[in-house]
């Protein structure tokens, strides 16, 4: 499941745009688009923390070098792979590892290619 925080990007209180957002982007990996929990502001603070570290380290050093869709696509799946395998992450139980390396630590069985989630435009 992808969570998001009741944004208009992701459909906000318009269910129908969330139920076309799910066929068209999550369907077909076989996923969801879930909504975070009304009035827990803290709830998506992972998730923000993470984009601040996207806007500092990714969108801020390369977005105005970028010449085309194409080749944004192509370095945002490139960021998305080293920061879920090469970047040292040090947040709650995380001891430097990337996530990867904390993935292999747990039971679940998973592939690689979980940590590759495809870039998309969303137009």
């Amino acid at each position: 499941m992808w969570q998001e925080d009741r944004g208009q990007e992701f459909g906000g209180d318009n269910l129908k745009k969330l139920g076309e957002l799910n066929e068209k982007y999550y369907k077909p990996f076989r996923g969801r688009l879930g909504r975070a929990p009304k009035g827990r502001k803290r709830y998506q603070g992972r998730a923000e923390r993470s984009h601040k570290t996207d806007d500092e380290k990714f969108y801020l050093p390369y977005l105005l070098t970028v010449n085309n869709e194409e080749e944004f696509l192509h370095l945002a799946g490139r960021w998305i792979f080293w920061y879920n395998t090469g970047r040292p992450h040090y947040g709650d139980k995380m001891a430097g590892k990337t996530p990867y390396q904390k993935l292999q630590e747990s039971s679940l069985q998973f592939t690689c290619r979980v940590l590759c989630f495809p870039c998309s435009s969303l137009r």
